[in-house]
C-alpha cells in the first residue's frame, strides 16, 4: 500500500479539476466545519484521497471571496467555514449535475457492457463498500476517470468499449484459469 503521502498525491492526479470546489461545497451542506474537518470528511466519504492544507486552505479562501462560503471565528486558531445562501444555490445546482453526470456515466457503460443501468449501480455500491483498499482500487479510480473524459467522443467511446471488451475477455480467462465461473 502507498504512504499516505503519497497515496493522496497519486489520486490528486486521478481527482478531476474542480472537483474539490464541488466536492468541499456540497460537504459544507451538512453544516459549518473547519478546514481540518473538511479534509477528513472528503477522506472519510472517498476512503482513498486526503486533500493536503496547501490544496484546502487556498480554495476555502477562494470561495470566501466568491461568496459561496462565509469564514466565522471558531475554536483557537481555527476558522470554521459555511455555506452562504449563494453557495447553498450552487450546490444544489451542482448536486443536479453529479445526478446528470452519474446519469450520463452509467449510460456509457452499459452501451459498453451487457450490464443494465441497475446492474451497474449495484455493482458501484459493492465497490465503494469493499474495495476501498487494495490493489485494484487505484486503476478502476483511474479507469473512471479516463472514461469520463472520454464520454464526449463517440469515436473514443467505440474505440474504448473494444479496449473493455478485450480487458473482460482476459478476465473471464482468468477467472476460469482458476476453476471459476462468471
Amino acid at each position: 500500500m502507498l504512504g499516505a503521502k503519497r497515496q493522496s498525491r497519486e489520486f490528486s492526479c486521478i481527482v478531476p479539476r474542480g472537483f474539490l470546489k464541488a466536492y468541499l461545497l456540497e460537504i459544507l451542506t451538512e453544516g459549518p466545519m473547519h478546514g481540518y474537518a473538511l479534509m477528513e470528511r472528503v477522506h472519510k466519504i472517498t476512503g482513498f484521497w486526503k486533500p493536503s492544507p496547501g490544496t484546502v486552505y487556498p480554495l476555502l479562501t477562494s470561495l470566501v471571496k466568491e461568496g459561496y462560503v462565509e469564514a466565522a471565528a471558531g475554536t483557537g486558531r481555527r476558522k470554521e467555514y459555511k455555506l452562504t445562501r449563494k453557495g447553498k444555490k450552487v450546490s444544489s445546482e451542482m448536486k443536479e449535475t453529479r445526478y446528470l453526470l452519474n446519469e450520463k456515466l452509467s449510460g456509457v457503460l452499459s452501451q459498453m457492457t451487457p450490464a443494465t443501468k441497475k446492474d451497474l449501480k449495484v455493482y458501484f455500491k459493492s465497490m465503494v463498500k469493499n474495495c476501498r483498499e487494495g490493489p485494484m482500487i487505484d486503476p478502476i479510480h483511474q479507469m473512471f476517470a479516463l472514461l469520463l473524459k472520454l464520454s464526449n467522443s463517440p469515436e473514443k467511446t467505440l474505440h474504448a468499449s473494444k479496449i473493455l471488451n478485450d480487458a473482460n475477455s482476459k478476465l473471464s480467462k482468468l477467472l476460469d484459469d482458476e476453476g471459476g465461473k462468471l
